[in-house]
């Protein structure tokens, strides 16, 4: 009788072990969601009058098969993960996209040990010279250009009732949360994203 007590009791314990690990798992993975849903119940903002607006309620993008430059997949998988910086071009990349890009690409360099969290993004509408982004993906090796006519569609999910030439930010989930203006100052943007990678435990 008291070895029946005794793993009766064991197995309890086991099934307490295993729900105080379930709890774990779910707390790790769901505190960051609950910490970004607080920032837009209480529309939190970083300092500066520079910085990103937040989406509110964030978006989850239905992310569509689209192709790189180079004739790559880049489909849900490429976007979960990494905090991804957008910029839309369109019909290919005038002085002002490549003025925004080379803002991203000092962002993304600023992240320093965390570089490898974040990733940019470049979507070109229809009608954009192959020459052109040719020269732009030489410029920017480690920027990833998305084109095809997929694009097109896909892109009307980040610029409807926005102004052109905006800055997107994409969090590890596929969801549209932030959004910058053309021209913004891009130490606000850095603040921002070291502020939710600090926060966050995805990508």
């Amino acid at each position: 009788m008291s070895e029946l007590k005794l793993e009766s009791s064991l197995v309890n314990q086991e099934k307490r072990h295993g729900r105080g690990l379930l709890l774990l798992l779910l707390a790790m993975f769901s505190l960051p969601l609950l910490i970004v849903g607080a920032m837009y119940q209480f529309h939190w903002h970083p300092d500066g009058g520079s910085h990103g607006q937040l989406i509110s309620p964030p978006q989850a993008l239905s992310l569509a098969e689209l192709s790189t430059l180079q004739g790559k997949t880049f489909g849900a998988v490429q976007w979960k993960n990494k905090w991804s910086l957008v910029y839309i071009g369109q019909s290919g990349c005038d002085a002002a996209c490549e003025a925004q890009l080379h803002g991203l690409r000092q962002i993304h360099a600023a992240l320093d040990k965390e570089i490898g969290r974040a990733q940019r993004i470049l979507l070109v509408t229809s009608g954009a010279e192959a020459e052109s982004l040719a020269r732009i993906q030489a410029q920017y090796p480690d920027l990833t250009i998305l084109t095809g006519s997929a694009v097109d569609q896909f892109a009307r999910r980040f610029a409807a009732g926005t102004q052109p030439g905006s800055t997107w930010l994409v969090d590890p989930l596929g969801n549209l949360m932030m959004r910058y203006p053309p021209g913004f100052e891009p130490r606000g943007m850095y603040k921002d994203l070291m502020r939710l990678m600090t926060y966050s435990w995805v990508g």
